[in-house]
């Protein structure tokens, strides 16, 4: 069957580069070798982070924006994200997400202002609410997401 699929016309156009080969071996070294190499890895990283992590790190937004920004209410609340490929996410984890209130937006515009930072960043409206999944954010990039929404004008 291998031999058939080398032979197949399509296998030029899908066969995996050099490089592709390289990141997976290295991403594959990285799961055998250890406990700690799964931080290494983002995704990983993003899935095993656990609940109460991300609680702190809403706070850590929500009082950040709070100093600079009264008329912006950021509500810590219990969510759930889902991991998955495309259109049919299989996994349902939770996780910690802030609610953004803003004095003149609405939700959509919230969403739209902030997609228009750079780099963007891309929160999900849900019951007519805004709102920012922090398992999706990456401890680096919590200074530019405060940053951003104490911009919303």
């Amino acid at each position: 069957l291998i031999g058939r699929l080398a032979h197949h016309p399509l296998y030029r156009a899908l066969r995996p580069d050099k490089m592709t080969l390289a990141a997976l071996a290295g991403t594959l070294r990285l799961c055998v070798s250890g406990d700690k190499a799964a931080s290494r890895i983002p995704v990983t990283a993003t899935l095993n982070t656990p609940v109460r992590t991300l609680h702190r790190r809403a706070v850590q937004v929500r009082t950040a924006v709070r100093k600079a920004r009264k008329d912006l209410i950021l509500e810590v609340v219990e969510d759930t994200s889902y991991a998955g490929g495309g259109a049919l996410p299989m996994e349902a984890l939770p996780t910690v997400a802030l609610h953004l209130k803003h004095p003149s937006l609405a939700p959509n515009p919230i969403a739209e202002a902030l997609r228009k930072s750079d780099p963007p960043i891309i929160g999900r409206i849900s019951e007519n609410q805004f709102l920012l999944d922090l398992r999706t954010v990456f401890p680096r990039e919590l200074p530019h997401l405060i940053r951003a929404i104490i911009a919303l004008s």
